[in-house]
């Protein structure tokens, strides 16, 4: 009895502790900070692609201008098309929402490179054959229902100026990874047993 109850309280101070760190797993997610001026969303920091953080430009343009002549993989800071789609998907899930900062799910049309309420369309390239770049496309709809991910290439010298609706997601890498919910478990129980020892001597 006296084990089980020693025992509760050391699981209750390795809680305590991960709480003391900001590690449990459910606020382990970072918090996007949206790029808003004169109430125009431009892009947004800290966002969360699948356990690691990414800033987001949006940028009007041409692959070949806006990636480095967009000619290989190595140019786009996302290279793969499973991380494309993480990212596009976190784009619709931390970005485009209605919040205090805006409506910005509700009227795409609050997205600075977009003029029409109807839609904003957001490239996100990942690779590249000759003059075609394939690409995944992540789409705010006035309704969450049209919202949406699409795959598909475009000419590497199309540029996005002329059209209203859409625009280049120009991604960058920051440099603070969000701990993974297996680490925040050892340091838990890392906790408990350091606590565990520490019983033990004193009983001793």
């Amino acid at each position: 009895m006296v084990f089980k109850i020693c025992t509760s309280a050391l699981m209750r101070l390795a809680l305590a502790g991960t709480l003391a760190f900001g590690l449990v797993p459910s606020e382990a997610r970072a918090t996007a900070i949206l790029d808003v001026v004169d109430g125009q969303l431009l892009g947004a920091r800290n966002l969360d692609v699948d356990g690691a953080l990414y800033d987001v430009t949006f940028v009007e343009g041409s692959c070949f201008t806006l990636f480095d002549e967009c000619d290989e993989a190595s140019d786009f800071p996302i290279n793969d098309e499973a991380t494309a789609r993480a990212a596009g998907q976190a784009l619709l899930d931390q970005v485009f929402i209605d919040s205090v900062f805006g409506e910005f799910d509700s009227d795409p049309s609050l997205t600075g490179v977009c003029n029409l309420p109807d839609g904003c369309q957001l490239i996100i390239p990942f690779s590249v054959d000759r003059n075609l770049v394939s690409w995944i496309l992540s789409v705010n709809g006035p309704d969450e229902s049209l919202d949406n991910l699409f795959d598909g290439t475009i000419p590497k010298r199309n540029d996005t100026s002329e059209a209203p609706f859409a625009a280049y997601a120009f991604f960058s890498r920051t440099s603070t990874s969000i701990p993974e919910p297996s680490t925040l478990l050892l340091f838990g129980l890392g906790l408990v047993g350091l606590g565990l020892t520490s019983r033990r001597r004193r009983l001793v």
